[in-house]
């Protein structure tokens, strides 16, 4: 475009080359044309890349064949195999790059279903360099949806077999029962003459006198979701002799019969 006389030229985007221009000049009775020859010297222009990681994954639901990311990279004067794409922030391998898709490794597959670990979400970064220019970064993040896992019986209570009027005796519920996400609150069902009472976990057996007979007796651990596991124990209390205290009166050097 001419502006207060000049010529001005504005390249488009990214354009390199020659451009020729032809101009008219007139005094409004005559005109004269000319061309003039532009050289646009090439810049390299920097790369960009753009991260975009899925909405979420899903404890328990994932493999090594898992895609966490879409990578996308562009340059437009260099090309793509010329680019150094790379993962970053990614010490503990959990992802590695396939192509222009990110998916899980088996450290990264253990670490989503590793319930101590108990990841909510995880970062994806990479970076693209073409040599030249700063190196473009990017990152995005994804939710880790978890599972709630059951309780389960880790050390099982054997059956029982007492002596009437036993001495009281404890129960360590904690490590009968076991759950690896949550903590667990136990019940007990099933005694009647056997008193059980729980407090933090450990349950507190006591006899009731001179009681004797079997109980089967049901324990019962619950997550705060609801999930439940139960284990049955058999009670069984034996019978002891009761020796009771007598007396009698005797007639001194007099043979007496005394029943016992």
């Amino acid at each position: 475009e001419v502006v207060d006389g000049k010529l001005v030229f504005t390249p488009a985007e990214n354009f390199n080359g020659d451009a020729e221009i032809t101009y008219t000049v007139t005094d409004g009775q005559l005109t004269d044309e000319a061309k003039v020859t532009v050289t646009v010297n090439p810049v390299n222009d920097a790369p960009t890349i753009k991260v975009d990681a899925v909405e979420s994954i899903t404890e328990d639901a994932v493999s090594t064949d898992t895609v966490v990311a879409t990578l996308t990279v562009r340059d437009t004067d260099t090309s793509e195999d010329q680019l150094t794409v790379s993962l970053e922030n990614n010490s503990n391998g959990y992802f590695v790059l396939v192509g222009d898709e990110v998916k899980l490794t088996q450290a990264g597959v253990d670490a989503v279903n590793n319930d101590e670990l108990n990841l909510k979400d995880l970062t994806i970064s990479a970076s693209v360099s073409d040599g030249i220019n700063p190196t473009a970064n990017d990152s995005d993040s994804l939710i880790v949806n978890r599972v709630n896992d059951a309780p389960t019986v880790e050390n099982a209570i054997a059956d029982q077999v007492l002596s009437e009027d036993f001495a009281t005796y404890t129960i360590d519920l904690n490590e009968v029962f076991k759950d690896s996400d949550s903590s667990l609150e136990f019940s007990v069902s099933g005694n009647n003459s056997i008193q059980i009472s729980i407090v933090n976990g450990v349950a507190t057996i006591t006899p009731t006198a001179d009681w004797n007979g079997k109980e089967t007796i049901t324990f019962t651990a619950k997550d705060p979701s609801g999930e439940s596991v139960s284990q049955t124990v058999d009670f069984t209390v034996a019978p002891v002799v009761d020796i009771e205290a007598d007396s009698s009166n005797v007639v001194e050097d007099t043979p007496t019969i005394i029943n016992v």
